[in-house]
């Protein structure tokens, strides 16, 4: 698939929220405690961040349906000032967020089928 085309960009960010909702721990305890999947969810959060980037400004004008300033805000607060990040922001972005995140990417992607082949 073509670089382009935005479906590729969201369907890593799909791939990325799924990965998330599958490993986030059952409480905020057990995430704390394991900072592997800490490391796997900022991972995730970061590419879904850096795909919402490369969207554009247009894609994002044209689908407000999601808070792209602040999901692409959040990548950049991971790869540039990891030092601030709060693990109950994490928390609360991959438990409260993700959900609705995936949501609004169902309803986006048959915007954008895949280019035949």
């Amino acid at each position: 698939m073509k670089v382009g085309n935005p479906r590729f960009f969201l369907e890593h960010m799909q791939e990325a929220a799924s990965r998330i909702q599958a490993s986030l721990p059952r409480t905020y305890p057990e995430f704390l405690e394991d900072y592997t999947v800490q490391a796997a969810i900022l991972h995730w959060l970061q590419i879904i961040g850096e795909a919402s980037r490369n969207l554009g400004k247009e894609f994002h004008e044209r689908h407000p349906v999601l808070p792209w300033s602040e999901i692409i805000s959040f990548r950049n607060l991971i790869v540039h000032e990891y030092f601030r990040l709060d693990h109950e922001l994490v928390w609360s972005i991959a438990l409260d967020k993700i959900p609705g995140l995936l949501t609004a990417l169902e309803h986006l992607l048959p915007f954008y089928p895949p280019p035949a082949e």
